[in-house]
C-alpha cells in the first residue's frame, strides 16, 4: 500500500530498539493492542517497521493482486477459530500484515503468532534480539528465565510481584549486544487455577479480577476444557511498584534455562557454556515462530536471502555477545500441584530470595 501521504489513521507502539508498530483496526482489535501495549504508545510519524491492517481485509487484497505485489496469505484455524492473514513486504523497510478475524481468541492469535513473531525480526534488524523469556530485578541487575510453556515463567514473575520486586515482564524482554534487558509491557495471561497455583498472588487481586477468573473456570468446567480462557494484566495493574521497580531495565546478572523435568523435584542448576545456552534460549525463540513460519515457508523458499532467512544467526551473534561471561545455567522443573513453592525455590537458587 501507498505510503506517499504519510501512515493510514491508527496508533503506533513503539518497542525498545526503536522498532515502531503502527496499527489499523477497528474498535475489538485496537482496544486489545492497547491493552496489551498501551505504555508503548508514541506519536504517529515517522519510519514504520511493522503496520498491521485489520479492516476491510478482501479489499486489500484484491489491491494488491491487481498491483501484482507479492502476497503471503494464509487462513488459520484453531479448534472453533477461523482468521485470513496476509503478509507482505517482508524485507522492505515496512513489512505488512494484513488479518481478518473476529472474537478475541483470534485477535490474540494476531499479536502472538504473527506480530510479535515479526517483531522479532525488526528488532534483530535493529541489532538486539527479542528473547522469550521471564525477566526479574535482582539489585540493579536483571535475571532471565528462558522456557516453554508451562516451566513455571509467569509463576516465578508473580510471586516476585507479590513481594514487590522488580518485574519486566513474564514473557518478553529486548537484550542489547552489551548484555542491557529492556521491557516490552505486555500483558501477563493469569488462568482459573491461579487460586490453587499460587494462592497469596489470587488474594492481593482485587475482588473483580478474582471474580473474572472464578467465571473463567466455570466457563472451562462447562467446555470440558475446550475453552481456557486467560485474564490478562500488567505488571504495572498487579503491582505498580514492581513496575516502577523495573522501570528503564538494566544490565544482565545471569540466564536460567528453564525445562520440563519427569521427576518429582527440581534438578540443577546445571552449568551451561556459553554456546549451549545461546543454543538453548534461540530454541525458545524459534518455536514461537513456527506459525509466521508456515505462512512465509513459499516466499522463503522463492528469496533465500531474505532478512528472515538470515534470522537465527544473527540473533545467534547477538545473544553470544550479550551472553559473554554471564553465569548460565538449566534447571529442570516438575509438573507439581503447587507450582508456587517450586518458584520460589528457583528464586533462592537464582539469588533473588
Amino acid at each position: 500500500m501507498s505510503r506517499e501521504h504519510g501512515p493510514p489513521p491508527g496508533r503506533s507502539y513503539r518497542f525498545p530498539s526503536g522498532v515502531t508498530l503502527h496499527l489499523v483496526a477497528g474498535r475489538e482489535i485496537a482496544t486489545h493492542f492497547d491493552a496489551e501495549y498501551g505504555e508503548l504508545r508514541c506519536d504517529e510519524g515517522g519510519p514504520i517497521d511493522i503496520e498491521v491492517h485489520a479492516v476491510d481485509y478482501p479489499a486489500t487484497i484484491q489491491v494488491l493482486r491487481r498491483a501484482g505485489t507479492e502476497v503471503s496469505e494464509l487462513k488459520g484455524r484453531h479448534k472453533t477459530v477461523t482468521w485470513r492473514v496476509a503478509v507482505w513486504g517482508l524485507d522492505d523497510a515496512t513489512t505488512h500484515v494484513a488479518f481478518r478475524g473476529a472474537g478475541q481468541m483470534a485477535v490474540s492469535f494476531l499479536q502472538t503468532f504473527y506480530v510479535e513473531p515479526l517483531l522479532r525480526l525488526k528488532v534483530l534488524q535493529k541489532g538486539y534480539a527479542l528473547v522469550h523469556a521471564c525477566a526479574v530485578m535482582r539489585g540493579r541487575k536483571v535475571i532471565i528465565f528462558a522456557g516453554g510453556s508451562g516451566v513455571g515463567k509467569t509463576t516465578i514473575a508473580l510471586r516476585q510481584i507479590a513481594r514487590g520486586k522488580g518485574v519486566l515482564g513474564d514473557n518478553y524482554v529486548v537484550i542489547s549486544p552489551s548484555g542491557e534487558a529492556s521491557t516490552v509491557h505486555r500483558r501477563m495471561r493469569l488462568y482459573s487455577d491461579l487460586s490453587r497455583s499460587n494462592p497469596a498472588v489470587y488474594r492481593s487481586l482485587p475482588g473483580r479480577h478474582r471474580l473474572r477468573l472464578r467465571a473463567h473456570g466455570v466457563i472451562k468446567t462447562f467446555s470440558r476444557g475446550f475453552a481456557n480462557l486467560p485474564h490478562r494484566l500488567s505488571v504495572r495493574e498487579l503491582a505498580p511498584a514492581a513496575a516502577d521497580a523495573a522501570a528503564g531495565g538494566g544490565p544482565l546478572d545471569s540466564v536460567y534455562v528453564l525445562t520440563r523435568g519427569s521427576g518429582s523435584e527440581l534438578v540443577g542448576p546445571r552449568p551451561l557454556d556459553l554456546d549451549e545456552v545461546v543454543r538453548r534460549v534461540q530454541e525458545y525463540n524459534i518455536a514461537e515462530a513456527v506459525y509466521v513460519r508456515r505462512l512465509l515457508a513459499t516466499y522463503l523458499a522463492k528469496h533465500p536471502d531474505s532478512a528472515f532467512c538470515t534470522l537465527d544467526a544473527v540473533e545467534t551473534s547477538v545473544l553470544h555477545s550479550a551472553f559473554h561471561g554471564l553465569p548460565a545455567f538449566e534447571i529442570q522443573v516438575p509438573r507439581v500441584d503447587e507450582p508456587a513453592a517450586l518458584a520460589d525455590r528457583i528464586a533462592c537458587i537464582a539469588g533473588i530470595e
